[in-house]
Order: C-alpha cells, then sequence, then structure tokens
C-alpha cells in the first residue's frame, strides 16, 4: 500500500510541475499584455504588441490559462493531500 502512494505522490507531483510551468508561462503573457496595454504609454517593448487585438488576445488566454491553473493546483494539492493522510 505504501508502494502505491509513493506511486500516486510522484504522479501527482509531476502534474503540479506541469502545471506550473504552464500557469508561469501564461502568467508572463498576462503581464507583457497588462504592461503594454497599461504601463508602456505607447511604446511596447515589440512592435508587434502594438496590435491592441493581440493585447487583449494575450490578456483573455493569459488569464484563463492563469484561472485554470489555481484551479488545477488547488485540486492537486489537495488530492497530494488526501493521498499523504491515508
Amino acid at each position: 500500500m505504501e508502494q502505491d502512494n509513493q506511486t500516486q505522490l510522484k504522479e501527482i507531483d509531476k502534474k503540479i510541475l506541469i502545471t506550473t510551468l504552464i500557469d508561469g508561462l501564461a502568467t508572463l503573457v498576462f503581464v507583457l499584455a497588462a504592461y503594454t496595454k497599461f504601463w508602456s504609454k505607447g511604446s511596447p517593448l515589440h512592435p508587434i504588441l502594438a496590435n491592441d487585438l493581440l493585447v487583449y488576445a494575450m490578456l483573455g488566454v493569459g488569464g484563463a490559462i492563469m484561472v485554470w491553473g489555481g484551479l488545477r493546483l488547488f485540486a492537486l494539492r489537495r488530492q497530494k493531500g488526501n493521498v499523504e493522510n491515508t
């Protein structure tokens, strides 16, 4: 039984790592878009970011993935706690 719990913990830790990496990249995309939209004062870091539609898409997609990542991490950590307590 202990072996099974260790295997489950390793799988959960792997899922947590992958989710954290995806969430981190989404955070970078979101922050870059927010900086471009609200604080760059008309001079974006890259010329492609001058396109408002792209910036709005980055905000939407980045924000949605951040929400997904947060919910997924919450569920995975709760699942990890349940496995550790059994």
